[in-house]
């Protein structure tokens, strides 16, 4: 059986979708063809899908004494 929809990552908004660019979301396979042909967005593989999110803990300034 085949998707109905791909995960992807928008890279510029479209009219038609309620996504900004650097969102995450959801297509329908017909679809998707079009929008990456066009520089819409790019498909997430399963390891971006279900990897960790948080972000990476940063070095801060050091505590004042």
């Amino acid at each position: 059986m085949d998707k109905k929809y791909i995960d992807v990552l928008w890279i510029k908004a479209h009219p038609r979708y309620a996504y900004s660019a650097g969102q995450k979301g959801i297509v329908i396979a017909e679809a998707a063809p079009e929008l990456i042909r066009d520089g819409f967005v790019i498909p997430l593989n399963e390891k971006e899908q279900f990897s960790k999110s948080s972000p990476e803990k940063k070095k801060g300034r050091p505590k004042a004494k």
